[in-house]
């Protein structure tokens, strides 16, 4: 993995252990171990460059387009917006996205970065566009881990 080309940027206070502990046991999770070191390092964080490559967006998007302006890993916090508890409850506990999943970031556009919780698939990052939520495929397979997802970050071409 090579990411030594990303910035990362916190956004909100700092986090402690038992703070993540007592997210997790509220919502009866299990972290992937480098989601939880990301947030215990950076909570909220912004990384720069902002493109996420993606791949085989037309699958959801219907159109050709490879790369997501990325907005912000949710964290730990009271503001809504960078809340990842504020939008577990939104996706997962209104029943928008199965509990297999946990929401821990967005695209500047509004649309979601979902991790898989469970299975072969644990860590998997998937793509979540929200203009075709009741379409099938709604979720997008990006990445097998948060590190390659980051490796995929690139300057974006608009």
């Amino acid at each position: 993995m090579n990411i030594d080309h990303l910035t990362f940027k916190n956004f909100c206070e700092d986090i402690t252990e038992d703070q993540l502990i007592q997210f997790e046991q509220k919502y009866r999770l299990n972290l992937p171990a480098g989601y939880r070191e990301l947030l215990l390092k950076y909570n909220c964080v912004r990384i720069k460059p902002y493109g996420v490559v993606l791949k085989h967006t037309s699958e959801i998007k219907k159109v050709d387009e490879p790369d997501e302006e990325f907005g912000l890993f949710y964290g730990i916090t009271d503001d809504n917006v960078k809340s990842i508890e504020n939008n577990y409850q939104e996706y997962i506990i209104d029943g928008r996205v199965p509990s297999t999943y946990i929401p821990f970031a967005y695209s500047a556009g509004g649309d979601i970065f979902f991790m898989s919780l469970e299975g072969d698939t644990r860590g998997y990052i998937y793509y979540w566009c929200h203009e075709f939520e009741d379409e099938k495929p709604n979720m997008l397979h990006l990445a097998d881990n948060l590190n390659d997802f980051l490796s995929n970050f690139r300057e974006v071409v608009l």
